[in-house]
């Protein structure tokens, strides 16, 4: 048993020993001296301990890597001690081979037990470093010839891997200037690929192109992260924007996966594969989403579980792809070669298997510069067979067109033959139209003479019924009982109905007949005939008409006077208001008057909305309201006439807004050739309403403001300022509709079965 114990302490003893700290001395010289044997480690699982209480620990174990492994069993918030004497005349730095720790304290411990802090780490700003690199560098503090302890504390939320130096800033020097000769070249190529595939891209439209443009900029960026420089370039003065870098490996992937789909048309030659690439796009997919929910570890530890086996897929599927017959492969294989080939030595590096050197340090930056490179050949390979592919076509195209036209040729002297044929028949056609035409506008003439003559003598008989009914009234007064007085009154009801339905009739069929030349009209003028004309009605309800300033246009006054009483006597006459209003106003828009007539009456539902414009069409009993049922009949005819539309907004019981335009364009009737524009474009003169209205454009459906009483003012403070202007009027086209042709004698029938 003693012997035992004996071997045990002869073969263990040793090595503690061996793995004690030992102080480390810098003397003159430009040599980097790696830290890693010459410290201890504390494992601070609590993540609670100060300086003090790591000062006064014994729970610190000798270091024997040559790397910090922050992750997996160890903490990710580790306590490092070493011991340095600087022997030399320069200052010392120590290098942290890390641009993307959260926090690195690094606190100097003098003979004194005096504390002196440096902290540095990407959640402070880049301007707070003493020493401004892309890694984390501190200056070592230390008294000269004297032995300093210094304690270093690294803080991560996942795995690290992180080498320490120490020399001499001119010692770092050429180190450094080595690795930004290296990202400089390799920022050199990947902007050059970029500039290259976008320009492929603008012009091929082929989307693979894009696609690598994704993959190589989430690349470049997911490298240049890693070492620091999106910390000191983008955001130095706000860190907190380093967790996006968080989402860079997997857009990397998702782009780097639709690439290869799309690159090497994987669909068609390996669907298996394509599968396995589908499901590649889901674990990228869950790797953002792990980012966004703030798992970062999950985040960082899936990128490094996944990373290799994606990329030997990646080989194996542009070895099938090839071995299908896509020549392009080839590029694509060795790419991906290079790039696992550089992530493994990579991964050696980190671990410590492989010593730190030149090309060590930046073998990332070259095997993706070198895949930049193997992939930009294999585009200008695919560009190049796509070339050739379209010039094929192009030729096939060019014979094709050939062929078509010795068949076009053939084809157009028959076409030719038949155009000839058919312009024959397009000149009789034309001839029998005009004919046509003449024998319709004769037919008009005659049925408008009819309706005036049929019109007349219907009236004389109405005439004499209700005359015969009054008589009969007289001399039977004193005899008649309450019924037969009832059907008195009813047949003498029917006759004024009648009479005003004739007359309505008369007056629709000759809206635009025998109107004379248009003439300057203000419609103030019209306005205030039209509140004479309503007079009974205004003082009949305690109405009032309510107008803002109206324009003065080119027209008719008799058809506008038309237009405006129909629709204010609705407004007044279907309405149960206390005070019934109603309000004109007009505002120049799209080079249009358009007019708005708004009560506030019973309101129109919206299913008889589009009906009302029809003729005889009434929403109630003439019990309930007079009419014939032909005014908004007239009112559409008369705009119509002048080129215009009309509609109207309404809801039961919110009373009802009627909109009109009177256009700038000149429309010209069936019969007469006068030109009815209207010409009263608002000049710099105009009203403030007008004004206000021109240079805003104010919507057509805003409540305005309207402060004249009714009856409409008279005074000057309203009158229009508009005048007619002396510029030419353009002819148009003959646009307005001839006058419909209808039976008068079956309609007149139907009418009177109706108000029977």
């Amino acid at each position: 048993m003693q012997k035992c114990q004996l071997i045990f302490y002869c073969i263990v003893c040793p090595i503690f020993l061996f793995a004690q700290q030992v102080p480390l001395y810098i003397y003159e010289g430009d040599t980097l001296f790696s830290i890693a044997k010459q410290t201890s480690f504390l494992d601070d699982k609590t993540r609670q301990l100060d300086v003090h209480q790591v000062l006064r620990s014994t729970q610190f174990t000798p270091s024997v890597q040559e790397v910090f492994h922050l992750g997996g069993s160890n903490s990710r918030n580790a306590w490092i001690k070493f011991q340095i004497q600087n022997e030399s005349s320069n200052d010392l730095l120590l290098e942290l081979s890390t641009g993307i720790a959260d926090t690195s304290y690094l606190y100097t411990i003098d003979n004194q037990n005096n504390i002196s802090l440096q902290r540095i780490g990407k959640i402070f700003p880049f301007k707070e470093r003493l020493v401004k690199h892309n890694l984390q560098v501190f200056t070592l503090q230390g008294k000269k010839s004297e032995l300093t302890t210094y304690l270093l504390n690294i803080r991560s939320p996942y795995p690290l891997s992180i080498r320490a130096q120490v020399g001499t800033k001119n010692a770092f020097v050429e180190t450094w200037h080595n690795s930004d000769l290296f990202h400089g070249i390799f920022i050199g190529v990947i902007s050059v690929v970029l500039l290259f595939n976008l320009l492929f891209f603008l012009t091929s439209r082929e989307s693979f192109y894009g696609f690598y443009i994704g993959y190589a900029v989430f690349i470049m960026l997911t490298i240049l992260r890693f070492d620091g420089y999106l910390y000191q370039y983008v955001h130095p003065n706000n860190p907190q924007i380093h967790i996006v870098g968080f989402y860079f490996h997997g857009f990397a992937g998702i782009f780097g996966i639709y690439f290869s789909r799309s690159f090497l048309n994987i669909k068609q030659y390996a669907p298996q594969l394509d599968k396995g690439m589908v499901a590649f796009i889901f674990f990228y997919a869950a790797n953002i989403c792990l980012a966004v929910l703030g798992l970062y570890e999950l985040n960082i530890l899936s990128i490094y579980a996944m990373t290799f086996p994606f990329n030997l897929f990646l080989i194996f599927t542009g070895v099938q792809v090839y071995r299908k017959g896509n020549q392009i492969a080839r590029f694509f294989i060795a790419a991906a070669l290079c790039l696992t080939s550089g992530i493994t030595l990579f991964t050696l590096y980190n671990m410590g298997i492989i010593e730190s050197n030149m090309w060590t340090r930046n073998i990332m930056y070259i095997a993706v510069a070198i895949e930049s490179v193997l992939f930009f050949m294999a585009i200008v390979d695919r560009f190049s067979i796509l070339r050739k592919e379209k010039h094929d076509v192009q030729e096939r195209m060019i014979e094709s067109l050939r062929q078509n036209e010795k068949l076009m040729a053939e084809r157009n002297q028959i076409l030719e033959e038949h155009a000839r044929n058919r312009a024959l028949e397009v000149e009789v056609m034309q001839s029998q139209i005009s004919e046509y035409a003449q024998k319709l506008i004769k037919s008009n003439q005659e049925l408008t003479d009819f309706a005036h003559i049929a019109s007349h003598d219907l009236r004389a008989p109405i005439r004499n019924i209700g005359s015969f009914a009054q008589l009969l009234e007289k001399r039977l007064q004193n005899s008649l009982d309450s019924r037969a007085q009832e059907y008195l009154e009813f047949i003498k009801t029917n006759v004024r109905q009648s009479t005003k339905l004739i007359e309505d009739l008369l007056n629709y069929s000759k809206i635009d007949k025998n109107i004379g030349e248009p003439q300057p009209v203000d419609l103030n003028n019209v306005l205030f005939l039209v509140n004479n004309n309503l007079q009974s009605i205004i003082v009949e309800k305690n109405a009032q008409i309510i107008a803002k300033e109206l324009p003065t246009l080119r027209g008719h006054s008799s058809l506008f006077t038309q237009l405006f009483q129909n629709i204010i006597n609705n407004g007044l006459k279907y309405n149960k208001s206390a005070v019934p209003t109603v309000t004109i106003s007009a505002i120049w828009q799209d080079n249009d008057w358009v007019f708005r007539i708004q009560d506030n009456g019973i309101g129109i539902p919206p299913q008889y909305q589009e009906q009302i414009f029809g003729m005889f069409r009434r929403l109630h009993s003439s019990a309930e309201y007079e009419g014939s049922g032909i005014g908004l009949a007239f009112c559409q005819r008369i705009v119509s006439t002048y080129g215009g539309r009309i509609w109207l907004e309404s809801s039961e019981g919110h009373g009802t807004t009627f909109f009109f335009t009177v256009p700038k364009a000149v429309t010209k009737t069936a019969h007469k050739s006068e030109e009815l524009a209207t010409d009263a474009r608002p000049k710099q003169t105009d009203t403030p309403f007008l004004k206000e209205n021109v240079i805003a454009q104010q919507p057509l459906l805003p409540v305005f403001t309207l402060p004249a009483p009714a009856p409409i003012s008279r005074n000057g403070e309203y009158r229009s300022s508009n005048r007619v202007t002396n510029e030419p009027i353009s002819h148009q086209p003959e646009t307005a509709p001839l006058p419909i042709s209808f039976n008068i004698e079956s309609f007149l029938k139907k009418t009177f079965e109706r108000h029977k």
